[in-house]
């Protein structure tokens, strides 16, 4: 930066008696920090964040207050730029207009620089820097508050056969399972079955084909779901799952497996009548369980009594006691 006492150091003859404040020859640490029209600006921008500015080059930014929220940091940091700027303009306009600007259009410059540099900050304030915030004529952005959505399982009506089905995955193993139940919420029978084996599969692996696998299992555990309702002649399912992806499957055939689509289409086809919804995990936790006992079984297995693992679970859902989400 061209100040008089960096042009001195490249050979430049340069009188200086033009500082802001008119006292000194100009320096670096005199213009920027320590004259005092630097000096007026640096308490004032302290006033409005609440803080005290430890005036020097290396530790101006170590003044800001830990406890600020990303937004505020940002705010402060274009402030501090703009003081740099503002005392900048102030010295050339002495230099080369013999002008002189007033302490109070310095303040206004920069609070409207500061509020400018922000608008495209994404980050959110917090309650205690709202006094802050209206300084630089700016709202704050509070985090929005988390509210409870109500999960509550619904049984089905009359003639229909509800059915809740999941699936679990390991660093090991896939698998499924789904529980049956009728309009009474009586307890009709439970399925489970290991889907597959992924030994030799790093963790790291695992988690990136979860998301793969799971879907293929969902779709697996809901054709059983379907085949069972098909033999047992209730003609008339209500299928249930907490996953949306392969709930989209009844709308859209392509984004089944191309090794599940052959089945697929046969329990649809199979003269069961259908409908479908999505469930939240928190009101799925009863095929949650099931799903996780699926683990264990390389052959599908069907349980014709409840399991006391899901007592706790079935009670629950059959009086009705809801769930709570947050959101």
């Amino acid at each position: 930066m061209p100040t008089d006492e960096n042009l001195r150091k490249r050979g430049c003859i340069v009188v200086s008696a033009r500082d802001l404040c008119l006292s000194q020859s100009e320096t670096t640490p005199h213009l920027f920090l320590t004259c005092s029209f630097a000096n007026n600006l640096w308490k004032w921008l302290g006033s409005i964040l609440h803080i005290q500015f430890n005036c020097s080059f290396h530790s101006l930014f170590e003044s800001f207050d830990a406890n600020w929220s990303a937004f505020l940091t940002n705010i402060a940091t274009a402030a501090v730029l703009h003081v740099f700027h503002s005392i900048w303009l102030a010295r050339n306009d002495i230099h080369f207009s013999n002008a002189k600007i007033t302490m109070h259009a310095a303040q206004s410059k920069i609070l409207t620089a500061s509020k400018l540099s922000t608008t495209l900050d994404p980050g959110l304030s917090n309650v205690a820097e709202i006094a802050i915030l209206q300084k630089f004529q700016l709202a704050p952005r509070l985090v929005a508050a988390s509210s409870n959505r109500l999960v509550l399982w619904r049984s089905p009506i009359f003639g229909w056969m509800k059915v809740n089905t999941d699936g679990s995955v390991t660093n090991v193993s896939a698998a499924y399972g789904g529980l049956f139940r009728d309009h009474t919420t009586r307890f009709r029978g439970c399925f489970a079955q290991k889907l597959s084996e992924n030994h030799g599969l790093s963790v790291i692996h695992t988690e990136i084909m979860e998301l793969i696998i799971a879907v293929g299992f969902l779709y697996v555990g809901i054709s059983i779901a379907i085949e069972i309702a098909h033999n047992k002649n209730w003609n008339c399912l209500w299928l249930e799952s907490d996953s949306k992806v392969a709930l989209l499957a009844f709308s859209n055939i392509e984004i089944v497996p191309w090794d599940l689509r052959n089945r697929w289409l046969n329990c649809l086809s199979c003269g069961v009548t259908l409908q479908w919804s999505h469930i939240y995990r928190e009101g799925n936790s009863c095929a949650d369980k099931i799903a996780i006992l699926g683990h264990a079984y390389n052959n599908l297995e069907w349980w014709e009594s409840l399991s006391s693992l899901l007592c706790d679970d079935f009670l629950r859902d059959m009086l009705g006691i809801p769930q709570y989400r947050t959101i």
